[in-house]
């Protein structure tokens, strides 16, 4: 069982701005074959955060309003965020290493 939850347009409030734990959002697409090829990072960093914080997935075509909200320019984009507020961007590919490092540290703050 993935540890990544698909959220959209209607359960964004709750499930992103209104979290207790921080929140690394992604940005995709279903037809991304970078956001594919991320995947694999994303879902060992979900589970080495689980309990600690989350990882949603928001498809940039199902959501458009939530992309251009937080200008998403090109997917994939990952975007951090503590206390319903936006903490940190990032594009394109990253290692498991950088992505658990970055999500630590908001961890480690909400702490």
């Amino acid at each position: 069982m993935s540890n990544l939850v698909s959220i959209s347009d209607s359960d964004f409030e709750v499930q992103a701005i209104r979290s207790d734990l921080p929140v690394l959002l992604d940005f995709t697409a279903s037809w991304c074959a970078p956001c594919k090829a991320l995947l694999p990072a994303l879902e060992d960093v979900a589970a080495a955060v689980a309990g600690r914080g989350r990882i949603l997935k928001i498809d940039v075509d199902d959501n458009p309003d939530l992309a251009k909200r937080f200008e998403v320019r090109g997917v994939p984009t990952l975007i951090l965020m503590k206390d319903g507020e936006v903490k940190e961007r990032l594009m394109g590919q990253h290692s498991r290493g950088k992505l658990l490092a970055k999500f630590e540290q908001y961890i480690e703050e909400a702490n």
